[in-house]
């Protein structure tokens, strides 16, 4: 089969497509035909040399596609059904065929395309997972850094349907101040003006950005509020906190990586799966695909990313020779 490929750190535009064995599915398993693989920040992380993931590897955590094959010991999936996996454990998503925890796969719900389902596996996911830990949010004040982009969005909305009060928006431009309201924020702010955010205001402060922003958010956050640190975008170096000031403030700080809490509630995730993908085929949250690439430039696509060069979600487009096309 054809995966893309990383043989070297030199970042995401230095993979290349190579052929690889066809996985097959092991016990509680079942590998899936890739129709689009979601692209996303940390897959052009690993792919730069975070965490140095040994080499070679092929990245990509969240697809769509059909199940070619059922593992020993796995009920509720049958072959040819439309699904959406989170191959987050080995990750492995660019390329034809996947092999996937059966628990991290879910049927795709009628209506929703599958390019949108691949879309949808790691940001929404995180956001509801990230956000039913920290516990009950009803009538929380939510602001959101970076409210607009991929995983950003997601956490507005989601926090939202978990029955946040009013959720605020920092961005990085005024064309995505207009975004951020049409995706139901209250209140969107400009990066480059953080002096307008109202500080000592927020329940909750969602970063997936780091360096500034970790700062201006421990200012914002309310008595009693949380920052919830899901990200370091800006590459940053680590901010000090000062923990006398939690104390005296009584404010939290909190981490959240999807990765992480898969290997730990693996049960959980799937479930959060299958709910995001209910929640975006209802239209009550949504994820916005703005472009489609095929495999071969998916390493391109994904630079873009990391470059903060793109808005909405990227889609790989991957052309099965088996299959004569996508599935």
């Amino acid at each position: 089969m054809r995966a893309l490929t990383a043989t070297n750190y030199d970042g995401p535009a230095a993979m290349a497509l190579t052929e690889r064995q066809t996985p097959e599915p092991g016990p509680g398993q079942v590998t899936v035909e890739v129709s689009y693989a979601g692209i996303g920040f940390v897959d052009g992380l690993f792919a730069s040399g975070f965490a140095s993931v040994p080499l070679p590897f092929v990245p990509g955590l969240e697809v769509a596609g059909r199940v070619r094959a059922v593992g020993e010991g796995v009920i509720g999936l049958s072959v040819g059904e439309g699904v959406a996996a989170l191959p987050i454990k080995t990750s492995g998503g660019y390329a034809e065929v996947v092999a996937v925890d059966a628990g991290l796969v879910a049927p795709i719900p009628e209506g929703l395309d599958p390019a949108t389902a691949a879309a949808t596996c790691t940001n929404t996911v995180t956001a509801l997972a990230a956000l039913r830990r920290l516990g009950d949010i009803t009538g929380a004040r939510v602001l959101v850094h970076a409210g607009v982009g991929g995983v950003g969005s997601q956490f507005g909305q989601v926090a939202r349907v978990l029955g946040a009060d009013r959720v605020g928006a920092v961005v990085g431009a005024k064309d995505k101040a207009r975004a951020a309201a049409d995706l139901g924020y209250d209140d969107a702010y400009l990066r480059a003006d953080m002096t307008s955010v109202p500080e000592g205001a927020w329940d909750l402060v969602i970063d997936p950005v780091g360096g500034v922003a970790t700062s201006a958010g421990l200012a914002q956050l309310a008595a009693y509020g949380t920052l919830l640190r899901i990200g370091n975008a800006s590459g940053a170096p680590a901010v000090p906190i000062d923990s006398t000031d939690l104390w005296l403030r009584g404010v939290a700080v909190a981490g959240f990586n999807l990765g992480a809490w898969t290997a730990l509630h693996p049960q959980e995730v799937g479930a959060d799966l299958r709910r995001a993908l209910d929640l975006v085929a209802a239209g009550r949250v949504r994820v916005e695909v703005t472009r489609q690439v095929p495999l071969e430039r998916a390493g391109h696509a994904l630079q873009e990313v990391l470059d903060g060069a793109t808005r909405g979600k990227v889609v790989a487009a991957v052309q099965s020779r088996r299959s004569g096309g996508a599935a």
